[in-house]
């Protein structure tokens, strides 16, 4: 499943030290080649920081490091490494202590997302996250968070036929494609499977003042077991794709399985996107979109809300509307799209 994986090993609950590598990367610029998978200490990343040669004449640049102080005392140190042009390529911190994966995790987030952040807004330019690793050091064993590209040639079959909304939710999925933002990423999937819902209140709605019969939409429920669910996620993705346990692993988390697809985003997906909106839109001065937990959160929650949205749209594609009210509602969105409503 291409683009939002998050890989991780089978990770012990282990009290001790972690090491942590983050790779940067530009906008215009992948470190790794389709489909290719390795640790971030090996990828020579890049961004758009200058700090060594030849990059910079003369560089007297000698290492750069960041210290952070811990409530017990305990000192953190973020390490800043060059690629071989001279530009800021990978964070490493070689000794964090932590709980578990989770809090070392948590902590690294805590230290390294807001360096970027500041670099950022300081020069005004984009800092992109290529890889985020996170290794128990005593057993080696690695969590790695990565955004990968499709690993293969996609064949083009027929072109699909989208009324207008469907349409106009397929361009917000390709937003979220686009997208390096999780974030960002995140809110485009959202809003198709919320978009969906509304599409289906407002046809039961026009079928009622026609006197049509209501429309009976597929039910969509997770199931618990992985041949199930890879079967499931099979239909909603293009045939090409490989459902091995890993992979399912990452897309249906386990709050996720036997419900349905609309209890979960009631449950799980809204509560989220309210924790993104109080973030970005409440008033206040306290708006943190580099807090760990959150982050974390999105990241998990990713590749389950990508196929909610896929499976939504494809779940109404196979219900036919009655003319009268497949006529009425196109009416209806066009005159709303008119007004600039939402």
């Amino acid at each position: 499943m291409p683009v939002s994986v998050l890989y991780a090993a089978i990770e012990p609950v282990k009290s001790g030290f972690y090491s942590v590598d983050v790779a940067l990367q530009r906008l215009d610029q992948s470190p790794l080649r389709d489909g290719q998978t390795v640790a971030a200490q090996l990828i020579e990343g890049s961004s758009y920081f200058a700090l060594g040669e030849p990059a910079v004449k003369n560089s007297e640049y000698k290492g750069l490091h960041i210290e952070r102080v811990w409530p017990d005392k305990t000192t953190t140190r973020v390490v800043f490494s060059v690629n071989s042009e001279g530009f800021l390529s990978r964070l490493h911190i070689e000794e964090l202590p932590a709980s578990s994966f989770d809090d070392a995790d948590r902590k690294a987030r805590e230290l390294i997302h807001p360096i970027l952040s500041n670099l950022s807004l300081k020069y005004d330019v984009p800092v992109k996250v290529a890889q985020f690793d996170v290794t128990e050091k005593s057993t080696g064993t690695l969590r790695t968070a990565v955004r990968v590209g499709p690993r293969f040639a996609i064949p083009l079959e027929k072109e699909m036929v989208l009324g207008p909304m469907l349409r106009g939710l397929s361009s917000l999925y390709r937003e979220g494609m686009n997208s390096t933002s999780p974030t960002y990423a995140f809110l485009c999937f959202y809003k198709i499977i919320e978009s969906i819902k509304k599409r289906r209140e407002h046809i039961g709605q026009i079928c009622r003042s026609y006197g049509e019969p209501p429309l009976r939409f597929e039910a969509v429920r997770i199931p618990a077991a992985d041949p199930e669910l890879a079967n499931l996620a099979a239909g909603a993705f293009p045939k090409s794709y490989q459902w091995d346990a890993m992979t399912v692993s990452q897309v249906f988390r386990v709050e996720t399985r036997s419900k349905k697809l609309f209890d979960v985003f009631d449950k799980y997906l809204t509560p989220l996107r309210n924790r993104i909106a109080h973030a970005l839109l409440d008033s206040g001065e306290f708006a943190d979109l580099d807090n760990p937990k959150l982050l974390r959160d999105i990241e998990e929650w990713l590749p389950f809300t990508r196929f909610a949205a896929r499976i939504a749209l494809l779940t109404d594609m196979k219900v036919e509307l009655p003319p009268v009210v497949s006529n009425e509602f196109e009416k209806r969105l066009t005159d709303r799209n008119a007004s600039g409503a939402a």
